[in-house]
């Protein structure tokens, strides 16, 4: 994927490769699966991102997840309710993604040419009550 605006809500494997996938512009969000033997994001021999951002959320787990050396990801186990809305955000508070997914979630991964390596984002949990939500630091 090198452009675009993608939106997939799938039932089985999101994106898919048989081989190596490479995000490299646009901008990619991945509702489902529901089924937790498919993954939103497949890629058997690795997933290289390069620009872009490219956000799957899934009930199924995310395979062979590589971040190429210009970008870095997070990915986040954690339960969120279909409609529940799932808000990435920097340390300063910046909101880089917020999203309604269309199904429960078990896992979200995220990444996106705005974020750097040593810098702390947070996944507020709004969607539990009295949660202040997750931070991670990205090494």
């Amino acid at each position: 994927m090198t452009g675009g605006d993608w939106q997939v809500d799938t039932g089985g494997d999101g994106f898919d490769s048989n081989g190596a996938a490479y995000v490299g512009g646009g901008k990619m969000v991945i509702d489902g699966p529901a089924d937790a033997r498919a993954a939103s994001l497949d890629a058997e021999s690795g997933l290289e991102i390069d620009g872009g951002t490219f956000s799957p959320r899934a009930g199924g787990d995310g395979r062979n997840s590589v971040v190429g050396p210009s970008q870095t990801a997070i990915k986040v186990d954690t339960s969120v309710k279909a409609q529940a809305t799932v808000t990435i955000v920097d340390s300063n508070g910046k909101e880089l993604v917020k999203h309604k997914p269309s199904k429960d979630v078990s896992s979200i991964f995220f990444s996106s040419s705005g974020m750097a390596k040593g810098k702390e984002y947070k996944v507020p949990r709004r969607w539990k009550r009295g949660s202040q939500g997750e931070s991670w630091t990205i090494r």
